[in-house]
């Protein structure tokens, strides 16, 4: 089949390892996560960078290696939806899809990046202020709103079910739910999960239903969150892509 026109590529930008966490004041929009980023200036294949100002990611299109795409005017970025999905084994033996596979975006509101199966970096236009959710309440109860973008094996992400429950003064995430719809049909997803917050970030663990990968988010505005995910499940397929969380305080 032929290879699709929108590559991923590797943007110059670059992040740095491991960083997490952010102060409760920090007006930083970017969220660093995993351990695939690269902090000199010549990112290694398969790396990637920080999505671009504003919290928007762009993708190539062919372009030389390293260079970044062609975000699209007024702030809106390819978010690789193309049915034209091609999954291939690279030769670190994760898998690799084709049409925009590790940037995806919810213009004007955030971007994820990912590589592989490692989600490297969540991007927010208005950060969360971490010490006004507390105060208003130290539970929260969080569910997608209905706004989400992302592809996989089986096609482009048709509909997106995320939610979990918050204890912001332990940092403990539990009863968590992931559903997931992707071609429209062809491929259903679910699983349980939970996880923990590190300043305004949160990273999930404890996949269940043979599920494996990434998930991790960000905090944002007075009671949204943004959570990003690169997943492959027990029969090799993977899905990738964000969804945007509503939170209720409990």
């Amino acid at each position: 089949p032929d290879e699709p026109s929108n590559r991923p590529t590797t943007d110059n930008t670059s992040t740095e390892n491991n960083n997490t966490s952010e102060d409760d004041t920090d007006d930083a929009v970017d969220t660093n996560l995993g351990s695939n980023s690269s902090d000199d200036t010549s990112n290694a294949p398969g790396n990637s960078g920080n999505s671009n100002a504003g919290g928007n990611s762009s993708n190539g299109s062919d372009d030389a290696p390293g260079n970044s795409g062609n975000s699209n005017a007024g702030g809106n970025s390819g978010n690789g939806n193309n049915n034209d999905v091609v999954s291939e084994t690279g030769a670190n033996g994760s898998l690799n899809l084709g049409a925009g596979w590790g940037a995806w975006s919810v213009p004007g509101v955030a971007s994820v990046q990912a590589s592989g199966l490692v989600v490297t970096a969540v991007s927010v236009n208005v950060p969360a202020d971490m010490v006004a959710m507390r105060s208003t309440s130290g539970r929260w109860t969080f569910n997608s709103n209905g706004q989400f973008s992302g592809s996989g094996t089986a096609g482009n992400l048709t509909a997106l079910g995320i939610g979990f429950d918050v204890n912001l003064n332990s940092g403990n995430v539990s009863n968590g739910s992931f559903n997931a719809t992707v071609g429209n049909g062809a491929e259903s997803w679910s699983m349980s999960f939970s996880g923990s917050v590190s300043g305004a970030s949160a990273t999930m663990s404890n996949f269940s239903s043979g599920i494996s990968g990434s998930m991790s988010g960000a905090f944002t505005g007075s009671n949204g969150f943004v959570a990003g995910f690169a997943l492959t499940n027990a029969a090799g397929s993977a899905l990738g892509g964000l969804g945007v969380l509503q939170g209720t305080p409990q």
